[in-house]
């Protein structure tokens, strides 16, 4: 039986080299849009994985920025490390954070056959929890979903 090839070199076998200097992720992906692997039995962020190999232990509450703002590059000259508050500015100054009318939070709702304006808001008027409009929208549909503006607005 072969054995199995350690993951430093895994992580390398499944990239490619971009123009820009990228070395893009080409393995599994994560719903946030990162690569993963397994490595040391369990599954790491590939980000974070090429980071270790080529500069040693990421610090303890610190986290893992792309100065190329692409969730699939794993070149270590292009990650550095930072903190969450870094990496939120990062984000909103280069224009990916989702805010305003892009984030789930600021679509109108109906809850319990009643408009709201936003998650936030219906949470907050019902005294519900929260999370909870957002846990009744993905598994509970007779509870909670998402409206059109136009429903909304309209008040249909």
């Amino acid at each position: 039986m072969p054995t199995k090839k350690p993951p430093f070199q895994r992580l390398y076998e499944n990239t490619i080299k971009l123009e820009n200097g990228c070395i893009e992720w080409k393995g599994l992906c994560g719903s946030s849009g990162y690569g993963h692997i397994k490595a040391f039995g369990k599954f790491v962020g590939c980000h974070r994985l090429s980071y270790e190999l080529h500069n040693g232990p990421i610090p303890h509450g610190f986290e893992i920025l792309h100065t190329c703002h692409n969730k699939l590059c794993i070149n270590p000259n292009h990650l550095r490390v930072g903190t969450h508050k870094e990496n939120m500015l990062d984000m909103k100054n280069s224009g990916r954070a989702r805010s305003g009318i892009r984030h789930s939070q600021s679509k109108p709702v109906m809850v319990l056959g009643v408009f709201y304006g936003s998650i936030n808001e219906a949470e907050r008027l019902l005294n519900l929890s929260s999370g909870t409009v957002s846990y009744w929208i993905k598994n509970k549909p007779e509870n909670a979903k998402f409206i059109n503006r136009e429903q909304y607005n309209g008040k249909s």
